[in-house]
């Protein structure tokens, strides 16, 4: 996997854990900044 890949899931991981809404910037959802996909996060 891409370090991305893993940074993305470790952030989602932790977000859904700790029960934390991850932001949203500049009409961009923040797991786009890791060019991933909700698909792949799941």
């Amino acid at each position: 996997f891409k370090p991305a890949y893993i940074a993305a899931g470790a952030m989602y991981l932790a977000a859904k854990v700790s029960n934390v809404k991850l932001p949203c910037h500049g009409g961009k959802v923040w797991w786009q900044e890791f060019d991933v996909s909700p698909f792949q996060l799941e």
